[in-house]
């Protein structure tokens, strides 16, 4: 919700004229409305290339708007600060302000703000996948823009309407909207929209399979792109021309035009658009035969869509966190509309009673009474029972949302984290099998480069069901006598690979025996990820240490590293156990967030304490202090 507090005595500003001297020099005075609107136009202006200052400008607007109670100025406002949250990822604030917004602009009945509200309503909800609620205000918008003279406007709004038929693969409707689109935009002279709806109607034609078709409109939209100066449109239009003239053969044309769509991408800082470029340029030179650059690009492309996919992550929170709270709404006036029921039965059963009490006299009164503290009984009984239920609905809701964050982490992760590596290992054992174009070295080198994305990608799969049981609570500890030295020296020697690819020295510090009984797969678990996080995050030719000692009636396991180090803002948040995004290790080596949840629950259950001490640039030193004995028969369920 957006608070502003307007102190007592509070003014606006001097007024001054478009060159920002006060109006006193210049001799031209802006009103309040125009200094607001000069306010709100500069933030529209900024707010894609600056999104920071847009929305400090917004808000101004917005305070002065307040000032002069000028709603619809205030709702232009709330649109804009809207529009900004939502550049800025804060998708529930950028929902809950264009609400504001809309209700404001419905309080003074002003269709073209009503309009504009439901938008950009639209346009939020169809970018956080929600695309019932986005085509419900879609709709809205069309209607009434069709009723008012701003034919640019409701271009627009059909073709946001067009995007998301064509995102739910609804193709012909998407077509229609596309091209109903195009002739409004053509009949206004809006150059930008035509561009937009022909780049559109060209990728409508490649999902129907009309390839031929498709690139006669995305070779004219990517005309018109160049010629009004959209950087981001023609680089987009560039790639899918690249993909469609390679799909046709013409490869050395497509690696030309993709090459250009990548060096534009770069200078404009867009990671979509980068992550197009480099897909469509690493089919182009394996197509041809140059699988080093095909390899390169491929691994450009996983950078840049592992870096998108923290922003669907973010994306996929904010959705859940509005659903939950719409269901929250819906189910409250379920409840208040239960309640009313119950009032209104109450009154007509009280009603009923004092009529037969009237005609019955007197002589009624003692039954009236006993049959009133009765109903008084049953309406407790019933307000018990009423909030016995609502308290299990409350709990069960609690329940589905954990399975849902959990089944929605589990997917991500299968989808993004391990479709990446596999898929990689299956594109360098597929290079690896053409002996005509690739060398015994080379074939080595590709051989060793899957073996080692192989092991990184069971190591994944293991950490992640360990985790999923975890969650379930199906965990128990097995705790066997046994060597902690020799489980902790085949640890070590299991992750030996990772840290010879990236030139680390692993040292190993153990008595000859270390005799203890405790859970060994817990303790693999354990080391494996400790061990493979002072690999990820330590630079080439650097040490990460394992030592073991006994101390009092405690083992202690201490791996330390001389890595980058950790945040002091992260050290906190790993102390408090709260959840702390991936990072990239120091050869971009990506990440899934689970290792160290998975460390503190394990020690947890063997009844032990893990502490981490860390400086940025001096490395991080991670001691797991576990009992020395334990007993199957105090095991326990996670």
């Amino acid at each position: 919700m957006l608070l502003i507090v307007v102190l007592p005595g509070t003014m606006l500003p001097e007024r001054k004229d478009h060159t920002g001297q006060q109006g006193a020099d210049s001799g031209v005075l802006e009103t309040p409305e125009e200094e607001i609107g000069r306010l709100l136009g500069e933030a529209n202006r900024l707010h894609t290339r600056n999104p920071g200052e847009g929305l400090r400008l917004a808000r101004r607007g917005y305070h002065h708007a307040l000032l002069l109670q000028d709603t619809m100025l205030m709702v232009r406002a709330l649109n804009m600060i809207g529009v900004t949250h939502w550049i800025h990822g804060v998708y529930d604030s950028a929902v809950e302000i264009q609400h504001t917004g809309l209700m404001l602009a419905e309080a003074v009945s002003d269709p073209a703000s009503i309009a504009r509200s439901a938008n950009n309503l639209g346009l939020t909800y169809r970018n956080l996948g929600m695309s019932d609620l986005a085509e419900t205000y879609f709709r809205a918008c069309i209607r009434i823009r069709e009723l008012l003279p701003d034919t640019a406007a409701l271009a627009r709004s059909i073709m946001n309407m067009g995007l998301l038929f064509a995102e739910t693969d609804r193709v012909d409707s998407a077509l229609i909207m596309h091209e109903r689109s195009l002739a409004l935009a053509r009949s206004v002279g809006d150059t930008l929209g035509i561009a937009r709806n022909l780049h559109y109607i060209g990728r409508i034609g490649v999902q129907r399979g009309s390839t031929t078709e498709a690139l006669i409109p995305m070779q004219e939209a990517y005309r018109l792109f160049r010629a009004i100066g959209d950087i981001n449109g023609y680089t987009l239009a560039g790639a899918d021309i690249a993909r469609l003239l390679h799909s046709l053969g013409r490869h050395v044309e497509a690696r030309r035009l993709g090459e250009q769509a990548l060096a534009s991408a770069l200078d404009l800082e867009s990671r979509f658009a980068i992550r197009e470029a480099a897909d469509v340029l690493a089919s182009i030179h394996a197509a041809l035969g140059n699988y080093r650059r095909a390899h390169d690009f491929q691994l450009l492309y996983r950078d840049t869509n592992d870096s998108l996919r923290s922003e669907s992550i973010l994306r996929n929170v904010a959705r859940v966190e509005i659903e939950r709270e719409l269901a929250i709404r819906e189910r409250e006036i379920r409840y208040a509309e239960r309640q009313r029921e119950f009032s209104m039965q109450a009154e007509l059963q009280s009603e009923v009673m004092v009529r037969n009490s009237l005609i019955g006299g007197s002589v009624l009164l003692t039954l009236l009474l006993v049959s009133l503290l009765f109903a008084y009984r049953g309406k407790q009984k019933a307000n018990t029972l009423i909030t016995g239920q609502h308290a299990r609905i409350e709990e069960v809701n609690r329940e589905l949302e954990q399975l849902v964050e959990t089944r929605e982490r589990l997917f991500g992760i299968i989808g993004h984290d391990l479709r990446a590596p596999v898929g990689n290992v299956a594109s360098m054992l597929d290079l690896a099998a053409d002996t005509s174009s690739v060398s015994p070295e080379d074939r080595e080198e590709l051989t060793e480069s899957a073996r080692v994305s192989a092991h990184a990608s069971s190591l994944l799969l293991n950490r992640l069901l360990d985790w999923a049981r975890a969650q379930r609570g199906q965990i128990m500890i097995n705790p066997e006598a046994g060597n902690l030295c020799e489980t902790a020296r085949a640890v070590m020697e299991l992750l030996d690979p990772l840290a010879k690819a990236k030139s680390i020295e692993l040292d190993f510090s153990c008595p000859d025996t270390l005799s203890c009984t405790y859970d060994a797969h817990l303790v693999i678990v354990i080391l494996e990820n400790l061990l493979s996080n002072a690999i990820k995050f330590t630079p080439e030719r650097g040490r990460v240490t394992l030592e073991l000692w006994r101390e009092n009636e405690y083992v202690q396991l201490r791996v330390s590293d001389t890595g980058v180090g950790i945040s002091a803002t992260r050290l906190q948040a790993i102390r408090r156990r709260a959840p702390v995004l991936p990072g990239y290790g120091t050869s971009r080596e990506g990440g899934h967030g689970l290792g160290l949840d998975l460390c503190h629950r394990f020690v947890d259950l063997q009844g032990g304490t893990m502490t981490v001490e860390s400086e940025e640039g001096r490395g991080t030193a991670f001691t797991v202090s576990l009992p020395l004995c334990g007993s199957k028969d105090s095991a326990s369920g996670a």
